[in-house]
This record gives structure tokens, sequence and C-alpha cells, in this order.
């Protein structure tokens, strides 16, 4: 990972904290599956962008997504250093409906701490509390390491694995009703050798670092899923990002979009390759989220917003993560596909 993605997501993560009190006063809306699956099925053919200083959130303010994601900080998810675990996640780390008996814990790196904001709706919706233990930067698929190369958030791959081991040892004392991982392959600076700023591990080599986070959890008896990769844009285009291309090619953005079936960011298709190898030997189930960011029709084009009622909400703050608003608008949609994994709801 390039310095100038660590800067970059420094001041995106850091402005995404806020405070419990407002994170428990957001309401989502309640759109189903079935209709967020449609527009984006609709959205995925419309060429000319809508007014994007009426979007949700304005392109203006794509990359400061805002929402609860992060206000359980700093060491729930720590976006600097490495943090120390926290002592008491269950009551730390904290969303949907803190008192209930019934839990879901949440581990991983940003993309963990990107799907907290629908977790949160979920659990408020369902009663249960949410327990988020991630750090910024730091796969969770385990690599056993003493390195002390430098991932891009200013750790080393030795403090890395301590932590995911941390995590997985708290994970398994909560005792949840289900767990949620998320993350990219492992990123590393361009100083140890990639000429393009990142080194993600090939499919082959992280699918078995999967397999083994998923059998070091297994003594919490919980079902474990994993969300199917969101669109990463990083390096697809000479535009560099969707709110680049938004602002660039307003009138002509299907030229910008990548596809479900195609090429879709080289940390997805790794991390979607790695998935299937494991799906395939039944070592985790992947969340069918796929439908929500790219058309299940015609040409699978994965839409830079989706209009849902008379709002059109911007799918992306930076290359690899949502934005806050459709991470929100879209929980009822995950709540269905989630449901399976959710027995006491």
């Amino acid at each position: 990972m390039g310095s100038g993605r660590l800067k970059f997501a420094a001041v995106v993560l850091g402005a995404m904290v806020l405070s419990g009190t407002a994170a428990s006063a957001a309401v989502a809306p309640t759109f189903t599956y079935p209709q967020v699956v449609a527009a984006v099925n609709a959205s995925s053919t419309v060429a000319t962008a809508p007014d994007l200083t009426k979007t949700s959130p304005t392109l203006a303010n794509a990359a400061v997504p805002g929402g609860p994601i992060f206000h359980i900080y700093p060491n729930c998810y720590p976006t600097g250093a490495i943090g120390t675990m926290p002592a008491y996640p269950a009551t730390q780390c904290v969303g949907g409906a803190a008192t209930s008996k019934y839990v879901i814990v949440m581990l991983g790196d940003s993309q963990a701490g990107m799907w907290f904001t629908t977790f949160d709706q979920i659990g408020k919706d369902l009663n249960y509390k949410v327990v988020l233990i991630a750090k910024q930067g730091c796969s969770p698929y385990l690599q056993p390491s003493t390195s002390s190369a430098q991932l891009y958030g200013g750790f080393s791959l030795a403090q890395c694995y301590q932590r995911d081991l941390g995590a997985i040892a708290a994970t398994i004392k909560i005792k949840p009703n289900l767990i949620v991982i998320d993350g990219d392959s492992t990123f590393l600076p361009s100083s140890v050798g990639s000429p393009s700023g990142s080194i993600d591990n090939s499919a082959a080599v992280l699918a078995p670092q999967i397999a083994a986070t998923i059998s070091a959890l297994s003594p919490a008896k919980a079902p474990i899923v994993i969300p199917a990769p969101i669109p990463q844009y990083l390096g697809r285009f000479g535009l560099g990002t969707p709110a680049s291309c938004l602002s660039t090619h307003a009138t002509a953005v299907t030229s910008c979009l990548l596809s479900a079936t195609g090429s879709n960011g080289p940390s997805s298709q790794t991390i979607a390759t790695a998935l299937a190898t494991e799906t395939k030997a039944k070592v985790v189930n992947v969340l069918a989220t796929g439908s929500l960011f790219c058309a299940s029709s015609g040409q699978h084009l994965c839409p830079l917003w989706v209009t849902l009622g008379s709002t059109s909400y911007l799918v992306h703050s930076d290359p690899w993560h949502m934005t806050n608003a459709y991470a929100t608008v879209i929980a009822r949609a995950v709540e269905t596909i989630a449901a399976t994994y959710l027995p006491h709801h």
C-alpha cells in the first residue's frame, strides 16, 4: 500500500468517528431486497449522472461518509498504531441492541468497519448486540508472521497477526450467535517490492489463510459468514476513483463502470476467487450481497449510484469502500440475506 492511500484513508476514516449518541439516532429507510436489486439493475443502465449536489451523500461529501461506522474508537477500530485489544469488547465495542443477549461479532479491517453501519441497523431490527473488533489495514485472515515488514497502517505483519489472534480469542469468549468477517488480503507498502504500491496475496495463498481463521474460530460454535467483496476501483481506470469518474464523465458514466462478471478490482478478484475455493470446500459461508452492488441482468455493470425512492445514493466513498449512506439504505436488504444465519431473530 503506497503512502498516498495511507494519507487518504487516514483522512477519510478519521472523519467517520462519531459519538455513540449520534449513531443511535440514525434511522434506515425501509427498502426491501427486491427493491434494492431492481434499483441496482435500473441504475446500471443510466449513462447520465443525477444532480450530484443532491445525492446522498453529495459528491462533494462522498469521501466523508459520517455515520456510526467508527464511533467505537480507538481500540475497537484503531486507524493508526496497532492499538491494544479492548479489555471488554462485549461492552466497549457495541452497536445494535446493546443490551440483547444475542450477539453478532464483526472481525476484520476497514471492510468490516464499512459493514458495521449495516449490521448496527440489523441488530436494532432483530434484537442483536453487534460487537466490532477491527483494525484498519489488518487483514483478518491468519498469516503467521514474525516479520517487521510494515503494513500501510504503520504496523507490522507480526503485530497484525498478534492482533488477529487476540480478536479471535475475544470472539470465542463472547460466545456469539453469528460471526461476520470481512477484510482485504494483506497490503504492504511499495518499499517491499510492488511497483503499484500494494501487494495482494494470490488467491491460492489467501484461501488457506481464510480457512485458518475459520478453523481458529471453531470453538465459538457459531455460524461464520463473509460478505461477498464489493467492487473495488483502484487502478481500473486512468480516472482512478468513482468520484473522479462522476465528476469528469457525468454524461457517459457507463464507460467507467466495473462488471460483476469481468474485471472487478484486483483485491476484489483475489478475495472472490479465494472465497469460491473455500465455499466449495464448505469452509465458509458467503453472504450473497453482490446483487446489491452489481446488476444481476444485462451487462452486469456495477453502478456508481443507486436510485431508491426519490433519492440517488452514491455507492462509493473511495475506491475501496461504500458510503455510509449506502451502507444504511441497504441494511434491510442485507437483513434478508443474513436471516438464515440469525436463528433468534
